[in-house]
């Protein structure tokens, strides 16, 4: 998210299945996703599979820098800056927020 010259980022997350049967259910909705794609007479129902559990890790803190000054983003000044990373995380947050709302109003 920027904000004039400031640019939060919220670090990647790596998110894995908390179990292997988790990963093989993806692996299935994959390869019938992509048969769906290219051969849709071939798919006769709706993948009705449980969606997995999902095992979740501590979020990275989220970084903030000045691009003006450090269009390489090499020096992150969160800390020293927490009003302002603790306002841009409130707008982005409100702001998916109001999507996921849109999204969920979707009549399809």
């Amino acid at each position: 998210m920027r904000q004039g010259s400031w640019k939060l980022v919220r670090p990647a997350v790596n998110i894995a299945f908390a179990d292997a049967e988790g990963q093989r259910l993806l692996e299935r909705y994959v390869e019938l996703d992509i048969e769906y794609k290219y051969h849709p007479e071939n798919i006769q129902s709706i993948f009705t599979d449980m969606i997995p559990e999902l095992a979740l890790p501590t979020l990275p803190a989220p970084e903030l820098y000045h691009i003006e000054d450090d269009p390489q983003e090499r020096n992150n000044l969160a800390t020293l800056h927490p009003e302002r990373v603790r306002q841009m995380v409130s707008a982005l947050d409100s702001w998916f927020e109001e999507v996921e709302s849109e999204r969920a109003r979707i009549v399809v």
